[in-house]
């Protein structure tokens, strides 16, 4: 959205070039893109904090994808133990219900804020609101939210 805002690429074109590629890749484009046609380091900022809140709702997710699940009352539990290449990197996340409903809520948060801040140029917009989803940290030792197996 934001990159085709600020390259000024018809819908067509961005779908048609950039349909298939990777969040990762277009997050690091529109950053680039940014600085390239000098967007007011506000903006840049703004954009800054949307992509380091973005980027562990969007580990979740492909966590969610590419790991074994197992649904547990209140939430999911996910293990890497059918991608890792050595058990001693297997790792096991568990997130509730409720981090998944404060991740959706903060993804509407990310979206409006692109949208206004970003796309239809209103600065003005109150981001004051705290983010609700907070991620464990990787070296957390709460169980519940983070496990790492242990020899």
């Amino acid at each position: 959205m934001a990159f085709r805002t600020y390259s000024k690429m018809p819908e067509p074109v961005s779908r048609l070039f950039f349909g298939g590629a990777r969040v990762d890749d277009i997050i690091r484009h529109t950053k680039d893109l940014m600085k390239i046609i000098y967007i007011n380091q506000s903006l840049i900022d703004d954009y800054q904090e949307l992509e380091e809140h973005f980027n562990p709702i969007k580990t979740v997710r492909n966590n969610i994808i590419h790991w074994v699940l197992q649904f547990l009352e209140g939430g999911i539990r996910m293990s890497n133990i059918g991608v890792v290449k050595r058990m001693e990197n297997m790792s096991t996340m568990i997130v509730s219900l409720d981090d998944l409903q404060n991740m959706r809520d903060d993804l509407m948060k990310i979206w409006i804020r692109l949208t206004y801040r970003h796309i239809i140029s209103r600065p003005d917009l109150d981001t004051s609101e705290p983010w609700r989803y907070i991620p464990p940290s990787p070296s957390s030792t709460n169980s519940h939210r983070r496990q790492r197996r242990t020899q």
